[in-house]
């Protein structure tokens, strides 16, 4: 366990570091200030969602749908068609019947009779089973009047609840997902790393995007609906939603609103951050033009390692939450073989990162083949599943996993070749400045600003702007002192703060 004296000199080293210079400072803040807002705004929308789902699973467990049942709207506005599935309708391997029957279409008139209805469930609401047909009864706690649903009108309903069921799910992604932007924007700052601020941008960059699509995506179901459950002559006609659509609507607009700020303060943050912490790098050994091209494959490779972390390990829950917790498990035959190869998935994804991070950094030939290996073994396990039709069924009915398991595929492939790249560059000096790197680092040697050009003999003491290292307290030097630290000279120690003269 660490003593209280190691806890309090990392807390201590991680303050220095927040608080390094103001940009440091002003990323910190802005980073747990945006966490904070967007995972309030997604409380807000997981809460909506959660009482909408409430009350349409009362509706449906009412009626009798079997959860093997699956619904599946096509159409555009004006020629919606929705149908209602005991299997995955696909067409092939001698599927000689369709499993759907369809419940609604907008191009026939349904001749109901019926006005458009409202109900206030918000206040309690109580579903009373009508007949053995599957037709219901709402009744309101606090008004003696009911509203009477056919057993078409609860099958419709179907539909919305599995799409809030999945708007569930990725509220609690974006939740997850706000703290573990902040744990590497953290981190970033504390280890001065460039692949961590590249990882919080392009997570930003796509976050962003998502929300301006979740916003279309909104508007367009609102309007489906009004069309399929709140027009007169619907198997319906009972307007449910638009309250829902409204305070979702309102939200995601501010979800979007405070991404899009925070994208362009995120930027302006990095670039500033990646200046520095690019002159940084190897300038305190003086890396020559190839190694430094070398260390930028390493950290466009550790970069994709970090974003894997999250982007596989979400695509993997959200496919296997659907797997066993949606009518998906009662129609899919393979399902141990699903979950074998998502624990298998699960078991190597760490040690696979962590090994290819160490492989690269200390240039392990062997270790790094296996990292390769184990790579592509993961690749073709999850290319395979696209073989499964209830994989595909799900990748194009739900967006969400489907962006998820592109990007996990696409970071895959990136990681792979980079390491490749990484590979065939073994032997060519990174590995050995790495390691001056850190030794300089553990004999208590500080970076300063100074300027230097690699095309002269002599360096500018006086103009600021790249890193050396200098000795800045006294260091215990000996013979068990790494070769880079005895091949230093020794600085006596100062009486008072370093004051660089005009005159040299």
């Amino acid at each position: 366990m660490l003593s209280r004296r190691q806890i309090q000199t990392w807390c201590s080293s991680v303050y220095s570091r927040v608080t390094l210079t103001r940009i440091t400072t002003f990323f910190f803040i802005f980073s747990f200030i945006h966490c904070l807002i967007q995972g309030i705004i997604h409380s807000f929308l997981h809460s909506i969602d959660y009482d909408q789902r409430a009350f349409l699973t009362g509706i449906t467990t009412a009626g009798g749908i079997p959860s093997s049942n699956i619904t599946f709207l096509q159409g555009s506005a004006g020629k919606l068609k929705l149908e209602m599935c005991n299997d995955i309708p696909h067409g092939l391997f001698g599927q000689a019947v369709r499993p759907c029957t369809t419940v609604f279409d907008s191009t026939l008139d349904f001749n109901s009779g019926q006005s458009p209805r409202t109900f206030d469930w918000r206040r309690g609401v109580n579903v009373v089973k009508v007949n053995a047909a599957g037709a219901v009864i709402l009744q309101s706690p606090e008004s003696p009047s009911t509203v009477f649903l056919t057993q078409q009108c609860v099958q419709t309903l179907v539909e919305p609840w599995q799409r809030v069921t999945n708007a569930r799910r990725e509220d609690l992604a974006f939740i997850f997902l706000q703290f573990w932007l902040l744990g590497i924007s953290v981190f970033a700052i504390v280890q001065d790393s460039v692949p961590h601020i590249i990882t919080a941008l392009v997570t930003r960059i796509l976050v962003t995007a998502w929300s301006i699509y979740a916003v279309w995506r909104t508007r367009y179901h609102a309007d489906a609906y009004a069309e399929i459950y709140t027009r007169p002559g619907t198997p319906c006609a009972l307007d449910i939603f638009t309250e829902y659509f409204r305070t979702r609507f309102a939200v995601q607009i501010a979800d979007t609103a405070a991404s899009l700020v925070a994208l362009a303060i995120a930027l302006y943050l990095s670039f500033e951050l990646l200046k520095t912490y690019s002159s940084q790098s190897f300038k305190c050994v003086g890396a020559p033009a190839h190694v430094q091209r070398i260390n930028k494959l390493f950290l466009a490779f550790l970069a994709c390692l970090q974003l894997e972390v999250f982007i596989l390990v979400t695509g993997m829950s959200m496919w296997i939450d659907v797997l066993l917790n949606t009518a998906i498990a009662k129609i899919s035959d393979h399902t141990p073989e699903y979950i074998a190869c998502f624990t298998t998935s699960a078991v190597l994804l760490v040690p696979w990162i962590v090994m290819g991070w160490y492989a690269i950094i200390q240039e392990k030939r062997k270790l790094t083949v296996a990292f390769l290996v184990i790579g592509f073994i993961i690749i073709t396990g999850w290319s395979v599943m696209f073989y499964s039709i209830v994989y595909r069924w799900t990748f194009v009915q739900w967006p969400f996993l489907g962006v998820f398991t592109v990007a996990s595929l696409c970071l895959l492939l990136i990681s792979i070749v980079l390491g490749v790249l990484c590979r065939l560059n073994f032997g060519k000096g990174h590995a050995e400045y790495l390691r001056a790197e850190a030794a300089l680092s553990s004999q208590n040697f500080t970076k300063e600003v100074f300027t230097r050009d690699e095309k002269k003999e002599e360096f500018d003491l006086m103009e600021p702007g790249k890193i050396y290292y200098v000795q800045t307290r006294e260091t215990d030097v000996s013979d068990d002192s790494p070769r880079y630290i005895l091949n230093l000279p020794q600085l006596p120690k100062l009486d008072g703060p370093f004051q660089p003269s005009a005159t040299v």
